[in-house]
């Protein structure tokens, strides 16, 4: 048999697959195909239900995550800073509880939990493509059973190859809040930035309107900050409090002050490093 045949027929039997939305289950429509890491020929629709973009079911992923490094994106060590800043303001401002457990959904190398612990929240790292390497002691292998206060997912949700089951999983946790960001889709073309193809990560593309419908549909809100979107669970206490923060934007100062009280080490970065010696020297004995 001829060597590209196989390649081929799976090609072949693909554009045959009739495809439904991965979010609500309606049916899609196709737009155009791009080039997906430079080889693959990637069909992207539109769902007719909630007005979603997305790829054909994302068969390449494993391939795309083995890519090691950031490669283009070399401003994720300043966003992750950013985004600490940003989240400390607003749960400060809020008056969110810092013993209650959060979960950094898509955590990657840990940095942000790392920096929010430092920052005495009770913080831990999720992530399947990652083992968040700056908090590996302070992080979970799955959500089952999790009952956090907080999940975050930053630059998370277009990663999603099925984002109604990754999405209800967290829905599931019955968290207060869900904080996180994404850009979303309302009618952008080919030429959006935001798709990344030769990157291959990002697969799933949400219609405001329509992620704000499934997520009312379970029992969450979706609002907005200065800064990131929230889904608030309906009976939170802290719904009045988001939605009175909507506009507070990080005033001039706030870096200086949080460095200053942070950046140096606090008694629980002390507290983490006393835990993560005695764990460290029980697996060295215990290997």
């Amino acid at each position: 048999m001829n060597a590209y045949m196989p390649s081929l027929i799976n090609i072949w039997k693909r554009r045959k697959k009739t495809y439904s939305c991965r979010l609500c289950g309606s049916s899609i429509k196709y737009l155009y195909t791009l080039d997906v890491l430079a080889k693959h020929k990637v069909r992207y629709f539109e769902c007719n239900g909630c007005g979603s973009l997305q790829t054909e079911l994302p068969y390449w992923l494993d391939e795309a995550y083995k890519i090691p490094g950031v490669h283009i994106d070399v401003g994720q060590a300043a966003r992750v800073i950013q985004t600490w800043i940003r989240l400390i303001f607003i749960l400060e401002n809020i008056g969110f509880d810092k013993s209650a457990e959060c979960i950094d959904y898509g955590g990657s190398s840990g940095l942000l939990t790392r920096l929010m612990r430092d920052s005495g929240f009770n913080y831990f790292a999720f992530d399947l493509y990652d083992n968040a390497k700056y908090s590996n002691y302070f992080s979970f292998s799955s959500l089952s059973g999790r009952q956090p206060a907080l999940v975050s997912a930053f630059e998370v949700f277009e990663h999603l190859p099925n984002p109604r089951v990754a999405i209800e999983e967290i829905f599931a946790t019955r968290a207060d809040l869900i904080v996180f960001s994404t850009q979303f889709y309302d009618g952008q073309g080919p030429d959006w930035d935001y798709l990344v193809p030769f990157c291959g990560q990002h697969v799933f593309f949400y219609r405001e309107a329509g992620l704000a419908d499934f997520a009312e549909q379970r029992g969450y809100a979706l609002r907005r900050t200065a800064d990131f979107l929230v889904l608030v669970r309906n009976g939170s206490p802290y719904t009045l409090h988001v939605v009175a923060a909507k506009a507070a934007t990080v005033p001039t100062g706030f870096f200086g002050d949080l460095v200053t009280r942070i950046g140096w080490g606090t008694n629980d970065t002390l507290r983490d490093h006393v835990y993560a010696m005695e764990r460290f020297q029980k697996e060295l004995v215990e290997k």
